[in-house]
């Protein structure tokens, strides 16, 4: 199992400042999101799972919302060559 660490600063963010900001603002934050899970699904890695997305997880850092803190599992079968013949 390998670990990765990354260190980013940015700010919190909540549900109260998400809600007042302009639409066009929201709707590009979604894109972000989606940008995030076709990563994921396409990763050099094989298709990466989230195991527990929360709010929490993300931060504001230059305008940008930021992943951080989260479990990441693969969602690629193992490939065990030559066991179990």
């Amino acid at each position: 199992m390998r670990h990765i660490a990354v260190y980013e600063y940015g700010d919190d963010i909540d549900l109260y400042h998400l809600m007042y900001l302009p639409l066009s603002r929201r709707l590009n934050i979604a894109l972000e999101v989606v940008d995030l899970m076709t990563y994921l699904e396409r990763s050099p890695c094989g298709s990466l799972g989230l195991i527990d997305l929360r709010l929490r997880h993300f931060l504001w850092q230059d305008n940008t919302l930021k992943l951080f803190a989260v479990g990441i599992k693969s969602e690629e079968p193992s490939c065990d060559v030559g066991h179990g013949r």
